[in-house]
């Protein structure tokens, strides 16, 4: 603290006798120092008593001498309203705290940072980011946020999968861009069967469509993996008005001439993924 000799507008409280504690603030040095009756706005901290002669407090001389308690400066300044001393800087307060160096006043609350920044109320801190919620929750690891619910990935696109397993949403995995509903549907015309597999939803997809040629060659040779059974599968390949492509699964034959579109064949609807 300084001492008397080199105060400049320091605040003072002074108390005689008995009398009320009365608040103000001195200006000058040791020969001359002058009181003024002014409130301070910043609480006493860190008093240093001091014992000054002859000084006028509300335009009454004081001969005799009284106490007086210098309220320290800060870093060599007088902080203001809203502002408390740290580490001898005046620093702005956050709805009456002091905000640490991990901190950030959001809203009057010190709010902790993550990673240097504030994360909003649909975001949490995790390792140091800033990461959307899911849900209200985090997601982990793989997952990802499938209708704000935190989702595992699918096992037929994770690791190697094998053809003829069941995927995580039920459907049976057939190559890395085809999916098959899990058993077929039964036998259909075949006008009602495009109908069917373009208006299926199952297992959470709705993007189903009867096989084209190439897609039903596919499911033939992995007719044991995928449990596809024999006889007459439809395409959804049109021979003319008439007649459409079918696969007869017993011996792998496409036939166009005599499958009318009438005909009831087994359909098994595809997407893909």
């Amino acid at each position: 603290m300084e001492k008397a000799a080199n105060l400049v507008n320091a605040h003072y409280s002074s108390e005689t006798g008995d009398g009320p504690r009365t608040y103000g603030s001195f200006i000058g040095n040791n020969s001359a120092i002058t009181a003024n009756p002014a409130t301070p706005t910043t609480d006493i901290e860190d008093e240093e008593v001091l014992t000054v002669p002859n000084i006028t407090v509300a335009s009454t001389a004081l001969s005799d001498t009284h106490e007086y308690i210098n309220v320290f400066t800060c870093g060599g300044a007088t902080c203001g309203a809203g502002q408390s001393c740290v580490s001898e800087v005046c620093t702005d307060l956050c709805g009456g705290d002091v905000c640490t160096e991990s901190q950030s006043c959001v809203s009057e609350v010190c709010t902790d940072l993550c990673g240097g920044q504030v994360c909003t109320v649909d975001q949490s801190c995790v390792s140091n980011v800033c990461t959307d919620l899911c849900g209200g929750q985090v997601c982990t690891g793989q997952q990802t946020c499938v209708s704000n619910v935190c989702t595992d990935p699918d096992v037929c696109t994770v690791g190697t999968p094998t053809i003829g397993m069941t995927c995580s949403d039920g459907t049976k995995y057939v190559n890395a861009s085809l999916r098959a509903i899990p058993s077929s549907a039964g036998t259909y015309q075949w006008v009602a069967a495009v109908s069917y597999c373009d208006g299926l939803t199952a297992n959470t997809h709705a993007d189903w469509h009867l096989p084209t040629k190439t897609e039903l060659d596919v499911l033939y040779a992995n007719k044991v993996a995928l449990s596809t059974g024999t006889g007459y599968h439809w395409s959804s390949v049109e021979y003319d008005a008439t007649h459409a492509w079918a696969k007869d699964f017993s011996n792998g034959i496409w036939y166009y001439d005599w499958t009318v579109k009438t005909a009831g064949f087994a359909v098994r609807c595809v997407r893909i993924p």
